[in-house]
């Protein structure tokens, strides 16, 4: 199978995202996310190229937290390209150590492993594997990500109103009026 190319500056990063993970290790679920994050964000964030439309474009580490990627959900690992990276020619001995570390422990470290591992034997047995291309029964560890958006209120209350359903809101914004049923069939045109 065919692996993204890896560089020495994602692995080092792979290296101190760990780092960071393991000193948080039996803090709270919130701080230990922040603490990866702040290392992520200024690792993974691409700079803006002069055509870009849109800043935030990133390039995901192959080690990081996020709500839903291609291997997985959480924290994950893209192990299939480490494994590819590990196997390429001229790779030193030290950076092949450095590279079987992080694989050997996020292979049961990353999220879709630890609740693979908490699922009970007998569960284990009838859903032994998660890959779509494979037939199954189900598939426990897809849409596991947790992040499902109400669009519907989105559109109707708009960002002005989010205090009212309990979410956070910039205070500058709360004396601006509520956009208009042209504007929200607009915005509703776009996310259909």
């Amino acid at each position: 199978m065919a692996h993204k190319e890896i560089t020495d500056a994602q692995i080092r990063h792979a290296e101190i995202f760990t780092a960071i993970y393991q000193k948080h290790e039996g803090k709270s679920a919130e701080l230990r996310e922040l603490e990866c994050l702040k290392v992520q964000y200024p690792a993974t964030l691409l700079p803006i190229r002069d055509k870009d439309l849109f800043a935030g474009m990133r390039n995901p580490g192959v080690v990081g937290f996020a709500p839903k990627n291609e291997d997985g959900f959480g924290y994950y690992c893209h192990v299939n390209d480490m494994e590819g990276y590990l196997a390429e020619e001229g790779n030193t001995e030290e950076n092949k150590k450095r590279i079987r570390t992080l694989l050997d422990f996020w292979k049961v470290e990353q999220s879709k492993a630890r609740v693979r591992a908490a699922f009970p034997e007998d569960m284990q047995k009838a859903l032994p594997y998660d890959g779509l291309e494979e037939a199954n029964a189900a598939f426990p560890l897809y849409r596991m990500a947790g992040w499902v958006l109400d669009y519907s209120k989105l559109m109707e209350l708009g960002t002005y109103k989010w205090e009212q359903v309990g979410m956070t809101y910039d205070p500058e914004m709360a004396d601006k009026k509520m956009p208009s049923k042209e504007e929200i069939r607009y915005w509703e045109s776009l996310i259909q």
